[in-house]
């Protein structure tokens, strides 16, 4: 059997949220700058800042404690419009393995809000496609395959599981 993944994923335990779309061409809601983390912009400013490393530094950090507060500020209106909750189970930039209370059915699409973390704020959003039944570790869940996801929201995936990989490998370093 062939296997067809294209990203490195990890297994996780968060929140998110997701509303179901009524077709694939349907408009999403998250997709801009209410949903955007800037991270790729931190980055830019990172290595090209004429300003001396101190304030540099000083700026990323502020910046760092203004998107956690926009993040929470936003929680609410996300939690309006994204109205079902679920869990993450699995990521990639690929797609995710879910679990929900909601009735959802293989191939219906689902617009999903990926709350990774809170410092640093980071989250992720994307439209894809429900596309099997899995059971993740004894925990029943959906594969939700990515059909249109931003290449900011597809590094910021990227960037979480190879964070997440390197926690795992220092904590099992320690156990040793």
């Amino acid at each position: 059997m062939e296997d067809r993944r294209k990203y490195a994923r990890v297994t996780t335990h968060f929140f998110g949220r997701f509303r179901v779309l009524n077709s694939h061409s349907e408009p999403q809601i998250c997709a801009g700058a209410f949903c955007s983390t800037g991270h790729a912009v931190r980055e830019i400013f990172a290595s090209q800042s004429q300003l001396p490393e101190s304030v540099t530094k000083f700026l990323l950090e502020l910046d760092n404690k203004l998107e956690s507060v926009l993040g929470i500020l936003r929680k609410d209106a996300l939690e309006e419009l994204f109205s079902h909750k679920m869990r993450v189970l699995d990521i990639s930039a690929g797609g995710i393995v879910m679990q929900t209370d909601f009735p959802l059915e293989i191939g219906q699409y689902l617009e999903v809000v990926l709350h990774m973390g809170d410092f640093p704020f980071r989250m992720a959003s994307g439209v894809g496609r429900i596309i099997r039944h899995a059971d993740k570790g004894g925990n029943k869940g959906l594969v939700l395959e990515f059909t249109d996801l931003r290449e900011e929201d597809r590094e910021e995936i990227i960037h979480y599981v190879f964070q997440e990989e390197r926690r795992k490998l220092r904590k099992q370093r320690l156990e040793e």
